[in-house]
């Protein structure tokens, strides 16, 4: 993104980043009910995992909705099998990002059932009491947010600088969706003088624009998107 002076690029580039990881909305399973289960610290019967190792598990979980309201998922097996990630996404509205993620093993003639409940919001939410006390429901601490990593970079090119962002996300959120979302929330900060309500716009316009077929002749720098998906940035 750029030219740019380099005190507004460093400026700008950390409050984007600050955005990105803590304004970008994202899902989490929030809580879990096991009939039969009195508290997180018991056993199963038919079942390797204890509750506190499912509920371990669910915290794994990559999940996304598509709408802002909680949304439960039941889940009632018999027999020998393992229940993964992806049995939650048979669940109109539901997506998995990593449906390969186990959850529990049920072993020979057992039976699992629970109902899991997903919620939205954005950082990072703190077990409260609140959480534990709806009866027969285990509330989890949950991570929302879907960017994990954001690395800058401001790039000296002659008398021009150019603000670089490398975005990771947990495979739930596109980086374009998270770029519009974060340059949308800064926007909307009392007090941001110009230019950086221009540049949020600019993200936000960069980040819906559809991506161009390269050519053979390279155009004007642009503000480019690079989706690293589960890939690990070079922080620089």
């Amino acid at each position: 993104l750029g030219p740019l002076p380099r005190a507004l690029a460093e400026e700008f580039g950390a409050a984007l980043r600050r955005a990105l990881l803590r304004e970008v909305r994202g899902a989490a399973v929030s809580a879990v009910c096991i009939p039969g289960t009195p508290h997180e610290f018991a056993i199963l019967e038919g079942v390797v995992e204890d509750v506190v190792q499912i509920v371990e598990n669910l915290k794994m979980v990559r999940v996304s909705l598509d709408r802002l309201d909680p949304r439960r998922v039941r889940i009632d097996v018999r027999g020998s099998c393992t229940v993964t990630a992806g049995d939650l996404a048979a669940e109109p509205g539901v997506a998995v990002a990593n449906p390969e993620q186990p959850i529990a093993t049920v072993a020979g003639d057992g039976r699992l059932e629970m109902l899991v409940e997903i919620a939205t919001g954005t950082g990072y939410a703190p077990l409260s009491q609140a959480d534990n006390g709806r009866p027969g429901w285990i509330g989890i601490d949950r991570r929302y947010a879907p960017v994990r990593q954001v690395a800058i970079q401001v790039d000296a090119e002659g008398d021009a600088t150019f603000l670089e962002l490398r975005v990771t996300t947990d495979g739930t959120v596109p980086v374009e969706q998270a770029l519009a979302q974060a340059g949308a929330a800064l926007e909307l900060r009392a007090g941001m003088q110009e230019p950086v309500p221009a540049l949020c716009r600019a993200v936000v316009e960069a980040a819906c624009r559809p991506r161009q077929t390269p050519v053979d002749t390279p155009p004007p720098r642009q503000p480019r998107i690079v989706d690293l998906g589960k890939t690990r940035p070079v922080v620089p």
